[in-house]
């Protein structure tokens, strides 16, 4: 059988063929991702293995639906500064797209200022005190940073 054609993961973790189901069961099932697979998709950036509190994870640790997907606080904050107006940080500056609001996330977690119940409670009231410390000095290394563009800076094309 030739599996070389794409495949998507599930969030069960079983591979499907990327078109559907039907297409699939004449094409016969992919085998199951091996850990070089996982490894692969790391190393490239092109998957974020972590739980809601930011700690890896395994891929057998993946929920099973989404509805068993559960929330990052932090990942919600991250994408209410991105797409404020203007905005806490710039994707389209990033040299990696993929994952901006995790990589703000992981860097919003670590602020005290940031703590995880109040997060919670409502990213929104924590808006304020996020695009400050999001747009000072402290988050210069921070891919995305616009704390040094100037007054009306405009991120373009961050969709």
């Amino acid at each position: 059988m030739n599996c070389r054609r794409r495949c998507a993961i599930s969030w069960s973790g079983r591979v499907r063929d990327s078109r559907h189901d039907e297409l699939a069961a004449r094409k016969g099932p992919c085998p199951r991702p091996s850990s070089q697979f996982w490894s692969d998709l790391t190393k490239d950036h092109l998957v974020w293995l972590a739980d809601a509190d930011g700690k890896s994870i395994s891929p057998e640790q993946l929920p099973s639906g989404l509805a068993q997907l559960p929330d990052d606080p932090y990942r919600s904050l991250a994408w209410r500064l991105r797409k404020n107006d203007p905005p806490g940080f710039c994707r389209s500056i990033m040299p990696q797209k993929e994952f901006a609001e995790f990589i703000w996330a992981d860097w919003l977690r670590m602020q005290p200022k940031l703590p995880v119940d109040a997060v919670r409670a409502s990213a929104k009231k924590m808006l304020p005190t996020a695009l400050a410390l999001a747009r000072s000095p402290a988050a210069k290394d921070v891919p995305g940073y616009v704390g040094d563009k100037p007054s009306g800076f405009k991120c373009p094309d961050d969709e």
